[in-house]
């Protein structure tokens, strides 16, 4: 049985707080509190400053590992801009200036999308998002309706008779999107790169669609953690999001070079 993680008593812990890992961090329910619509998350303003730090610490090697597309995480953290995947490894920024690469023939075809747009809107409550890569149907509001709208996505995915296309389930979501791309991928890529490389991986994520990255993390010599749920394979587990930007706190308060302005016109990056 999985148990909390011990971040500061034990050799794994004090691992975990060294300037040798490079961390992989999941967005909604990991790094921030899940809300009932996508747009009603709040991101504190601590937290921009704890990653920031986090990242300088890490000499770069910090990556927020999201389904949301990195346009969606650059406004979401503004004006922070991070190494990020988006879109659950579609779309992949691996220094925080460059240019955004796509995996390749990771964008769903535009009537295929159009059509899933169309699907969602017989299921009052539902929030479509397509996002190119991908459409991500949110049943939260009519959640008692679940199995019937997997059911009309699955026949429309056997119409188009397309085996590349896959389900995702997540959080009160299905996503339909291409196989050959996840968060296992995105990490696995990331630790090709200069900042990654020889680091030790630490992905810590609350959904299905982390677990990918927990497993690419492991076997790379790391840690999966998850948060909220205990998972099979994965090196523990942080009770709720809150005690993950703790434990981020952590890791930035051992930071000591000179404070770095975050905002126009602050003193601090706090």
């Amino acid at each position: 049985m999985l148990v909390a993680i011990n971040l500061i008593s034990d050799e794994m812990g004090q691992k975990l707080l060294s300037d040798e890992i490079c961390l992989f961090l999941d967005v909604d329910g990991t790094l921030i509190d899940l809300a009932p619509r996508p747009q009603d998350v709040a991101v504190p303003q601590s937290l921009r400053g704890d990653l920031l730090r986090a990242t300088q610490k890490l000499h770069g090697a910090l990556a927020l590992i999201s389904g949301r597309s990195v346009d969606a995480i650059d406004r979401l953290f503004h004006p922070l801009r991070l190494c990020t995947a988006g879109v659950h490894g579609a779309e992949l920024r691996f220094v925080p200036d460059a240019e955004v690469v796509q995996a390749p023939s990771a964008l769903l075809r535009v009537d295929l999308r159009r059509k899933l747009v169309a699907l969602a809107q017989h299921f009052p409550g539902a929030i479509v998002e397509d996002k190119g890569a991908s459409v991500a149907m949110h049943y939260r509001a009519c959640a008692d309706r679940r199995i019937e709208m997997l059911a009309a996505i699955d026949s429309e995915l056997a119409r188009q008779a397309d085996p590349r296309l896959v389900i995702l389930p997540g959080h009160f979501v299905f996503e339909v999107k291409h196989k050959g791309y996840d968060k296992g991928t995105a990490v696995a890529a990331f630790l090709d790169t200069a900042a990654f490389h020889g680091r030790l991986p630490v992905m810590i994520g609350d959904d299905v669609t982390d677990e990918a990255g927990f497993r690419t993390a492991i076997a790379r010599g790391g840690y999966g953690f998850s948060v909220g749920r205990d998972v099979e394979g994965a090196s523990g587990r942080f009770d709720q999001a809150e005690d993950v930007r703790r434990w981020l706190a952590l890791v930035a308060s051992e930071w000591s070079g000179p404070s770095v302005s975050l905002l126009p016109n602050r003193k601090t990056g706090v």
